[in-house]
């Protein structure tokens, strides 16, 4: 019941009226649309359209903007980023085309892909030929509709640059992507794309796609890059740069209604964005394309509950991420035997993880915290030869009991900058708890593994308020501690 609370109270976001769509319009990144007043000014907009490489650092080859026309009198010129995955296919998101641009369709006339140029490659322009594959979009805001976002469009003619390599090994939690992009300028009075480059993480688990909680989900949900209006079709390029996704949408964090939030936030909401993930991907004619994992196959709106798989490795992110905030640290216990030197032992203490003891009958303190205990992961091998020590006519002891003052993390949960479920730590001391620590020397050493007892007593208790283990399993020596150490005190 109390893991059930702990999952509740993390996974409680509430959202009204937020704003999903290609990034977002403020001062300095204005519109990528262009309202024309005749097929003539639309056409001279379209044809006058640019796009810049002010800094190489900052470009890729393979990046390009698509510039599209809408139908109608006055039809609008849009801009959007896309990339070249062959040397005639241009990949980009399905938004980016007008609504009539489907699969299968012709959109010479409709839409053109310019190239900047840098370095040994000189600015093109290409024409679309037809549209390849386009996977459609929802237009609702609700985040639980947002499904795939991506289209691939067949050019005129083979574009004279490197081809953008493609991975389908999905985003990993906290994986560093390099996203190159056009912002539109207001520059001139034609239309202006000028390309960037900004790095971005994955971030799974934030509540923006909750159900984003391993590499191969169909979407993905990044931070720490900005994305406004005609970043949309922008590829995320991994450090030996292959395409994993392709972004979508930038969310508004104004649109937020942050009073229904049901936990604080821990700061300003950074650069949170969604996008499609390549994995779930097939691209024309890739004949070495493996069958769908079972995860790409989920449709948005179906199922809003997590599953229980994916409650567990919600909260195995939650506790990882409150785990790294734990600064380094060691406990020291004494021994408590009569006849023993009181030297000190300690041992490394792993981060708090779902099967770490959660105290839930701490949960009652006056101050209405959560408290935590972080189990021990392993015996740091340097401090066994204390236990050599002790041997008393050639014998280790069988058993050893240690006694310490516990040392507890107080828990405040919040959302992190990114959305995803997080908290305070911070160290605490509870005057009325004691400890007790029990394992067993001689299996430690001789067999490298020990099973270790944690307990916590209530100082000052009635008899009837017995020691509560919060912590038993098997814990082996440090493997990362082993090396150069004497194999008889491993």
């Amino acid at each position: 019941d109390f893991m059930k609370g702990l999952i509740l109270q993390v996974s409680a976001l509430a959202f009204s009226a937020l704003l999903v769509g290609c990034g977002s319009k403020t001062e300095e990144a204005p519109s990528n649309k262009y309202p024309t007043q005749s097929q003539a000014d639309a056409d001279t907009k379209m044809s006058g359209a640019l796009v810049e490489c002010r800094d190489s650092k900052l470009c890729h080859p393979s990046v390009g903007m698509l510039i599209t026309k809408g139908l109608g009198d006055k039809p609008e010129i849009a801009l959007c980023s896309g990339s070249l995955v062959a040397p005639d296919v241009f990949m980009t998101n399905s938004h980016c085309l007008p609504a009539d641009l489907t699969t299968g369709v012709s959109c010479y006339g409709r839409a053109v892909v310019e190239f900047p140029g840098m370095g040994q490659y000189s600015d093109v322009r290409i024409t679309c030929d037809s549209v390849i594959a386009n996977s459609g979009f929802d237009t609702s805001e609700s985040l639980s509709l947002i499904g795939q976002d991506y289209a691939f469009l067949k050019l005129k003619s083979a574009v004279e640059r490197p081809v953008l390599p493609v991975s389908h090994a999905g985003f990993a939690d906290e994986a560093t992507f390099s996203i190159y992009k056009i912002n539109p300028t207001a520059d001139r009075k034609l239309p202006l794309g000028l390309m960037t480059k900004d790095t971005c993480k994955a971030v799974q688990g934030s509540q923006i796609l909750p159900r984003f909680l391993e590499p191969l989900f169909p979407l993905f949900s990044t931070g720490d890059c900005r994305v406004v209006h005609g970043n949309s079709g922008s590829p995320l390029l991994d450090g030996e740069g292959r395409a994993h996704g392709i972004i979508q949408a930038g969310i508004e964090p104004e649109k937020i209604e942050k009073s229904k939030l049901k936990l604080p936030l821990e700061g300003p909401i950074n650069g949170v964005s969604i996008g499609t993930n390549l994995a779930c991907v097939k691209l024309p004619d890739e004949a070495s394309f493996l069958p769908l994992p079972e995860v790409c196959k989920f449709k948005p709106g179906e199922s809003p509950d997590l599953t229980p798989a994916e409650k567990k490795r919600e909260l195995e992110l939650f506790f990882d991420r409150l785990g790294k905030k734990l600064d380094p640290y060691v406990l020291t216990y004494e021994k408590s035997q009569s006849g023993l030197n009181r030297e000190s032992f300690a041992y490394g203490l792993g981060a708090m993880k779902p099967e770490s003891a959660l105290l839930a009958s701490l949960v009652n303190q006056p101050s209405g915290h959560l408290f935590a205990f972080a189990k021990p992961e392993c015996f740091k091998s340097r401090h066994l030869s204390v236990f050599k020590s002790d041997e008393v006519q050639g014998r280790l002891p069988l058993a050893l009991k240690m006694s310490y003052l516990p040392k507890i993390w107080q828990l405040d949960f919040s959302y992190n900058i990114y959305l995803q479920p997080s908290g305070t730590v911070n160290a605490a001391v509870l005057d009325n708890l004691s400890g007790e620590v029990e394992f067993s020397p001689k299996d430690l050493i001789e067999n490298g593994s020990a099973k270790m007892k944690v307990q916590f007593r209530k100082v000052g208790g009635t008899s009837g308020n017995p020691s509560e283990t919060v912590f038993e399993d098997q814990i082996p020596v440090c493997a990362e501690s082993i090396v150069g150490v004497p194999a008889n005190l491993r």
